[in-house]
């Protein structure tokens, strides 16, 4: 607790705004944590991290309208935030579970399973909305944005693996797969 206050004073940066946040946690003090992930994303909106604390903290609190919101914020500002994926759609299952015939929340559930990278799952929670409710409004949309996700992924894999290739100096290769 001390280093961190020490580091505030050298550097006051998001990630040790969170850190501060976290020790709070560990000793019951959920209302300051709050305090000091709030002054994490006044310095950087877009830290990921503290939107994925603050869901985590809304969802011990049972206030799963926020715990959502801060979730999938964390989870579109780092797609690779595990541990926010798995609370958001561990949120949403939970949901499901409790009302299986709620065409919102298979919606929910379909958008968490899409940002945490499961796109066969967003597809089968889609597919689940539309026996619910064909005329969903949010069916057409959900399932352009998840072609547009699954589209990108494959996109990046290829760039990833072309950057690889260039670096190996395998020219070509990487040429032939940037292109894909």
């Amino acid at each position: 607790y001390i280093e961190y206050q020490q580091a505030l004073k050298i550097e006051p940066s998001a990630r040790t705004y969170v850190k501060m946040g976290d020790i709070e946690l560990v000793f019951r003090r959920v209302s300051e944590g709050l305090k000091w992930y709030g002054q994490a994303l006044v310095k950087d909106p877009n830290y990921a991290p503290a939107h994925r604390q603050l869901g985590l903290v809304y969802l011990a609190q049972r206030d799963n309208t926020k715990a959502a919101a801060s979730l999938r914020k964390a989870l579109i500002l780092d797609s690779d935030d595990h541990a926010a994926g798995q609370a958001l759609t561990n949120l949403w299952r939970d949901q499901v579970a409790k009302n299986p015939l709620s065409a919102e929340n298979h919606l929910g559930l379909a958008g968490a399973l899409q940002l945490s990278g499961d796109f066969s799952g967003a597809e089968s929670e889609y597919n689940k909305l539309q026996a619910i409710d064909p005329a969903n409004p949010g069916l057409a949309s959900g399932r352009e944005s998840l072609k547009r996700a699954y589209h990108h992924a494959t996109a990046e894999k290829h760039k990833k693996a072309a950057e690889t290739l260039f670096g190996q100096g395998l020219k070509r290769e990487a040429l032939a797969e940037i292109s894909q």
